[in-house]
């Protein structure tokens, strides 16, 4: 199960023992009461569907973790220790001009010459799906703009629904 739209945030900062090395990484997950709270709904949801009489011939019984926790506080204490990113994470140097962005629309870090940042991080807000497609396209435009090409015409094609 998938929290979309956390509202949780977390932080990237520089190693405090070694700035050369790997960035200390805090996700925070769950950090928001409402986080939890969705989640938590979630499960019950998912519960419901697949206990519903549709799902009876398919039902296999629940598996893993979650299957013992049955209370409100069994369901939060397996989010709680079970939580973890589907390697996903966006957002920690989100484009803008307001004071928590750190980069412009073409990836531009502000105030440091020469060093841009472009990838899932840059994004503004996170999205409700996969990361891959919107990273490549935000990469392609900024590499486009580095390299002086024009941006595209808008296309104007015709679709059908079959």
């Amino acid at each position: 199960m998938d929290l979309l739209y956390p509202r949780s945030r977390g932080r990237v900062e520089l190693n405090p023992s070694d700035p050369y090395g790997k960035p200390v990484i805090q996700f925070n997950y769950m950090h928001e009461p409402a986080d939890l709270t969705g989640m938590m709904n979630g499960v019950k949801q998912a519960r419901a569907v697949t206990q519903s009489r549709a799902f009876a011939d398919l039902n296999g019984g629940e598996t893993g973790p979650m299957a013992q926790a049955l209370t409100d506080d069994e369901i939060k204490s397996v989010i709680m220790n079970e939580c973890a990113t589907d390697y996903h994470p966006s957002c920690s140097c989100r484009m803008g001009y307001d004071d928590d962005a750190v980069v412009d629309e073409w990836g531009r870090v502000h105030g440091v010459a020469s060093l841009r940042v472009v990838d899932a991080s840059i994004m503004p807000r996170i999205i409700g799906g996969n990361l891959n497609g919107p990273t490549q396209m935000m990469a392609s435009r900024i590499a486009d703009h580095i390299l002086g090409r024009q941006q595209l015409a808008p296309e104007r094609a015709r679709f059908s629904f079959h």
